[in-house]
């Protein structure tokens, strides 16, 4: 009777620890798929591969964890795919998402990109012969190569000294570390008992990976839209200051794209040149002289861009250049006046206007 419920313990502690990790591997997957789907809305935001990437490399280990965890009935009929093909499947999908990391995140480093095309193309090559020889061996001894990953993720982390950099190493760290442990750990070269979480220590080293993953793209995302927030003000702030010089439609026609030279009228036309000059200004005495000269240069100046219309490329006079205590102006050409009227007759009006200011 004891022995019968002895067995019966067995039996429940068995299925309630089996239970367990098959709710931590349906907790992993979830996660996953979680940082799949984000990866996904990046990706029709930005259209950077590297999100495909890894969405597919977050796919290969879902399925994998799938099978440890039994979700998928792949034991008897799938065991030399599962053995061999899908080892490799997952070791390319994951120099894959290492290649195009450096390419989206640090392109400028041609060395680094062109080794893991290289490293990449062996992976492609590597599941290609275990999907025809089914070498199970060859698989685990190419899936070593991704292990470059890490010294060139710690180069560039200490190169370029960036957040997003510096995460991915911690991540990678993680990720390689788990690997190798729960690899020694099936080969029986060190015991589960000594390794940490023991044959769960795969999970929490995919789990931690996956974290410090999404924090350095996270990380890049930010870097990114603040680095064009910053373009961006600092252009709105370059076209304000041009727009103390030149005409809207000048700035409007130079953000479309246009050349400066075809902003304006170039053709010829007909129109009258007026001078502006405060005569004698040297010789007005006034304690606050020079302040008096810039406002009664821009009252005046501010006259000719009354009835200015971006449209219509028309306003009341062109200012053509200031000289000293004066300006030079054209009435009727390049913009065209506004009002009915000879540009003669505009001009006389013109001239008075500025008498009175």
């Amino acid at each position: 009777m004891n022995f019968d419920l002895l067995l019966f313990k067995s039996l429940e502690n068995s299925i309630h620890y089996a239970y367990k990790v098959r709710d931590r591997y349906f907790f992993l997957n979830y996660t996953l798929a979680t940082c799949s789907l984000l990866c996904l809305i990046l990706y029709f935001i930005f259209r950077k591969k590297m999100y495909l990437c890894y969405i597919f490399y977050s796919a290969t280990t879902i399925l994998y964890f799938s099978w440890e965890s039994s979700q998928l009935d792949l034991r008897n009929s799938l065991t030399d795919f599962v053995g061999g093909n899908f080892v490799a499947l997952l070791t390319f999908s994951t120099s894959l998402f290492g290649y195009s990391y450096f390419v989206t995140m640090n392109k400028q480093f041609n060395k680094i990109i062109l080794l893991s095309k290289v490293v990449a193309g062996i992976q492609l090559m590597n599941l290609l012969q275990s999907f025809i020889f089914h070498s199970i061996t060859v698989v685990q001894f190419i899936a070593i190569t991704n292990l470059y990953i890490f010294p060139i993720g710690v180069y560039l982390a200490l190169k370029t000294r960036i957040m997003y950099n510096y995460l991915f190493v911690i991540g990678w760290f993680a990720f390689g570390a788990g690997s190798i442990l729960f690899g020694l750990g099936h080969a029986g070269i060190v015991s589960f008992s000594v390794i940490p979480f023991g044959n769960q220590v795969i999970l929490f080293a995919t789990s931690i990976e996956n974290l410090f993953m999404l924090l350095a793209i996270g990380h890049r995302v930010y870097t990114t839209e603040k680095n064009r927030y910053q373009a961006h003000s600092r252009l709105n702030h370059s076209y304000s200051q041009l727009a103390k010089v030149f005409y809207h439609h000048q700035i409007s026609q130079i953000q479309a794209g246009a050349q400066l030279e075809s902003t304006m009228k170039t053709n010829l036309g007909s129109g009258i040149v007026m001078s502006f000059d405060i005569i004698g200004s040297s010789k007005i005495h006034h304690k606050n002289l020079r302040e008096f000269l810039e406002s009664a240069i821009h009252d005046c100046t501010a006259i000719l861009t009354e009835n200015y219309s971006d449209k219509d490329m028309a306003a009341n006079r062109y200012r053509v250049k200031e000289m000293g205590d004066g300006f030079l102006c054209s009435i009727g050409y390049p913009l065209a006046s506004p009002h009915k009227g000879s540009d003669a007759d505009l001009s006389l009006k013109l001239a008075r206007r500025f008498i009175k200011t």
